[in-house]
């Protein structure tokens, strides 16, 4: 898989077919929620009028900040440039290796405020040539999911009240029964989207709702991808830059039914611009990943090789993609690699004294801020930390969750584990499958749900577990939690840092106001309030339910949380003993 395919290089670096871009498709209308740069992304990229294939898909945006996306004075939808630089590569885009830019320009069809949430998702009224939704996808931090989806909820309710009231009137079924489903979804299922999803409409629900959709006309399908698809940043108005695109796509679906996966497969993939690459979009199973063919999804395809009766065994053992979903909120690895490269790139090398607020020098002559890659990950200690929680502390926690979550003899949410398929091979090849490292401390012996205590050091003068800066050696029997361990940190700090989609990143950082030579984190970023109380905490606090000593088992991710805690002024964890940066 390392190996690169000339011939696939030959047609990734060029235009895309014109018989592609211009073939017939059924119309859609897609509303995007929240005012976030993958969201501007979107709008550039499938608002262009020079791309055929985006004939007859009709993009809404529903929004907080809609004036972000809008021209003032006439309110119309603006136009938003995207910038997307493509790698030589996408399984290894090193800086070393060309890349190339091109440009896309468009708009939405039209933009609401969440005051507008019932007439974006209805159509009525709404200023463009759009029906319904087909596809309601949140492109936001994981933070405003669940506020998010309440909106939608309580949108969705009325909208079927609505419908329902017209039926009773005598004015007909508002739609037929075996329109396709209306899908919600989004494109970062981190921190629980499906539970997120069951509180929001829990909460909103009517105390007269009946518990079906007659009213409104459409059957519901969740879904959300494990990655986020698109690494993009915007620094001006109306511009965005989209540094690479996820390889490979993972993604969840409740019901978990043939026919809504096909649907999914379809508007999803339009969506992201995959419809002619079957293996970019996979589904996540009790029984591993699966796609769909062409064929498979006109009926013309033959039933899948792990399927059963036309059906996947996944549908039977997993109806509604709880331990899909699991996977994906486990397996988010932007929650791992980003309070990594902080506590690294953030670390007090000066011995000064006082608090730990964080502050380094940064008195670079042309970049105002450190490159959050380039430079955080760049250091030795960030793929230290990245491979001692992700696997020796993540990984026996992930296949507790198999063993008292899953059907015996199937693995669902370590399925999705290592982050991109090069990584996952090669963490495979070494013998660190979450299994294999799970069993060096006792996660499955003899139905254990958690870490046997270790024994004692052999040694007076063996290193702590709980430094951050160890190499987190912690097993029954003495040998390496991590096989290959000194090995996959090199390769995990020199790939971050020298990736070209990564590279000019700029850290979340700002200028000390009493000191200009130093920067400090800055806090209010998504790599803060996204992936400590989303991501690490959500991870501690699953331990712990499965009787993990989190000060001993996941000595890392609770010192680095308290690190982090204390910057933002939050208490997720007790304080506890947390050694200066």
């Amino acid at each position: 898989p390392i190996l690169v395919n000339l011939k696939k290089l030959e047609s990734m670096m060029s235009q895309r077919p014109d018989e592609l871009r211009t073939r017939p498709r059924r119309p859609q209308t897609t509303v995007l929620f929240g005012g976030s740069n993958g969201t501007a992304t979107l709008c550039a990229i499938l608002g262009d009028p020079s791309n055929g294939a985006n004939a007859g898909h009709v993009v809404r945006v529903v929004t907080r900040s809609s004036g972000r996306f809008v021209s003032p004075p006439s309110s119309t939808p603006a136009t938003w440039q995207c910038s997307e630089q493509l790698p030589l590569s996408d399984l290894a885009p090193f800086s070393f290796l060309p890349t190339r830019w091109v440009v896309h320009e468009g708009a939405p069809a039209s933009v609401f405020g969440y005051d507008g949430a019932e007439a974006a998702i209805s159509g009525e009224g709404a200023p463009d040539d759009g029906a319904d939704a087909d596809v309601l996808l949140l492109a936001c931090p994981v933070f405003a999911h669940l506020e998010i989806l309440r909106k939608i909820a309580a949108a969705l309710y009325a909208i079927d009240a609505r419908g329902k009231a017209r039926v009773a009137a005598g004015g007909g079924v508002v739609r037929g029964p075996r329109r396709p489903p209306l899908l919600i979804g989004s494109l970062y299922a981190a921190g629980g989207f499906d539970w997120m999803s069951r509180i929001a409409f829990a909460l909103e629900r009517p105390a007269g709702f009946s518990g079906s959709w007659e009213g409104l006309g459409r059957r519901l399908c969740l879904f959300g991808l494990r990655s986020f698809p698109y690494l993009c940043k915007s620094t001006e108005p109306l511009k965005v830059r989209l540094y690479g695109r996820f390889p490979s796509l993972t993604v969840s679906v409740a019901p978990s039914t043939d026919e809504f996966r096909k649907h999914v497969r379809t508007a999803v993939g339009r969506i992201l611009e995959c419809e002619d690459e079957p293996s970019k979009l996979k589904f996540a199973g009790v029984d591993g990943e699966f796609f769909y063919e062409p064929g498979d999804l006109n009926g013309k395809g033959r039933p899948p090789a792990d399927s059963t009766g036309g059906r996947f065994l996944t549908d039977a053992l997993d109806p509604f993609s709880s331990l899909n979903f699991l996977g994906c909120t486990m397996n988010a690895t932007n929650q791992i690699l980003h309070p990594c490269i902080i506590a690294a790139l953030f670390k007090n090398e000066e011995g000064r004294e006082g608090p730990d607020d964080g502050s380094i020098k940064w008195d670079h002559p042309t970049l105002p801020l450190p490159r959050f890659y380039a430079e955080g990950a760049a250091k030795p200690e960030a793929g230290r930390l990245i491979n001692g929680v992700s696997a020796g502390e993540y990984f026996p926690l992930i296949y507790a969750l198999d063993l008292a979550l899953a059907p015996r003899g199937f693995e669902p949410v370590s399925l999705q584990y290592g982050g991109e398929p090069v990584g996952r091979y090669l963490l495979k090849s070494f013998g660190n499958h979450p299994r294999d490292i799970a069993a060096r401390v006792g996660v499955g012996k003899n139905g254990r749900l958690n870490p046997e205590p270790p024994p004692p050091a052999l040694s007076p003068n063996a290193p702590d577990p709980r430094d951050l800066s160890a190499s987190h050696v912690r097993t029954l029997n003495s040998e390496p939690l991590v096989n290959g361990r000194r090995l996959f940190d090199f390769m995990m700090s020199f790939g971050l840092s020298r990736n070209s989609r990564l590279g000019s990143v700029p850290a979340p950082a700002l200028r000390c106001a009493d000191d200009p030579s130093r920067v400090r984190p800055n806090v209010n970023t998504r790599f803060f309030i996204d992936d400590v109380p989303h991501g690490l905490v959500l991870a501690l606090g699953l331990a712990e339910l499965l009787g993990f000593d989190v000060a001993r088992d996941m000595p890392l991710t609770l010192r680095i949380v308290r690190r982090l805690q204390g910057w933002m002024g939050k208490e997720y964890v007790s304080p506890g003993e947390c050694a200066r940066g």
